[in-house]
């Protein structure tokens, strides 16, 4: 890891090749960037250097002194414009050949950058997509946790390049992938998600590698009602800012046949009691987006 400079102006020493770049954009994140920070700069070594460009999107609370505080990690200013035109920045300010994207309310595993430099030994990987699971551990978030990752499984399995997506709070990406396809568009939300479906479309979906064990822990969700209340702010948003193109959703079938393959590792009371969470998250996602459906109408 390199050590923080102190301005955003070129050195040779910022221009000098790194393994992997790390960008994090934050903004009024004082709860959740230590612990990702220090996350962060406890990487276990996997042969190579890599830096922390942490981007301020115009934070007014104490997060910005909180991230200049880490001595790994690089603090840059971005001037409020969202959290693609921060990574945007930060991207165009770092150096590695790999770009690793995370947020500030993650936690990434210990091996992550391991894993991450061992997929990209692999020429043919141009974009590697993570694992993203609850941090809180109940018995309810564990059975959701494991239908998300047989679902993530299902996705980046397919031959069907129409359900390929990307997540930048767990994503790494080739630096000459991102300079032919990017930068992210600047939208509120779904130019990650944008940006894989372009990569498949173009390179195919083996362009596209899912690393089940690459994981973050999301730190806002502790609790069930954590992720109720994230479904529906991802119902709400999606209606508003959904992806343009055709970034397919599962259907219904597609969504009961990972249900079923979740449920044959688990016990009978567990499967019904994860399809109940599933309904119930599905229902908060639908009053969601009725609920942006009305703010449109306004």
């Amino acid at each position: 890891m390199v050590p923080k400079g102190g301005s955003d102006g070129s050195s040779s020493l910022r221009r000098a090749l790194r393994d992997v770049s790390v960008v994090v954009p934050f903004r009024n994140a004082e709860r959740h960037v230590g612990r990702c920070l220090r996350a962060l700069e406890s990487q276990i070594p996997f042969g190579g250097s890599y830096e922390i460009v942490m981007v301020d999107d115009a934070s007014t609370d104490g997060s910005a002194a909180l991230v200049a505080s880490f001595p790994g990690a690089r603090l840059v200013s971005e001037n409020g414009r969202g959290a693609y035109a921060a990574r945007n920045r930060g991207v165009a300010l770092s150096t590695g050949s790999t770009i690793a994207f995370t947020d500030s309310d993650c936690e990434p595993g210990s091996e992550w950058l391991r894993q991450i430099a061992q997929a990209m030994a692999d020429p043919a990987v141009a974009v590697i997509v993570g694992a993203r699971q609850p941090a809180g551990r109940s018995f309810v978030l564990s059975l959701i946790a494991a239908y998300e990752r047989a679902k993530d499984e299902f996705i980046f399995a397919s031959p069907d390049a129409d359900l390929y997506y990307g997540s930048t709070n767990n994503m790494a990406v080739r630096r000459e992938i991102f300079e032919r396809f990017g930068p992210f568009l600047e939208r509120r939300r779904g130019s990650d998600a944008l940006f894989v479906r372009e990569v498949v479309e173009v390179l195919s979906p083996d362009a596209v590698r899912y690393l089940a064990d690459m994981q973050v822990d999301h730190l806002e969700v502790e609790t069930v009602g954590d992720y109720y209340r994230k479904a529906y702010v991802y119902g709400r948003s999606f209606r508003r800012f959904g992806p343009l193109g055709r970034v397919r959703p599962l259907t219904n079938g597609e969504r009961l046949r990972i249900w079923r393959a979740t449920a044959a590792s688990v016990s009978r009371v567990q499967a019904v009691a994860l399809l109940a969470a599933l309904a119930l998250g599905a229902l908060f996602w639908w009053a969601g987006s009725v609920s942006g459906l009305l703010r449109e109408a306004t």
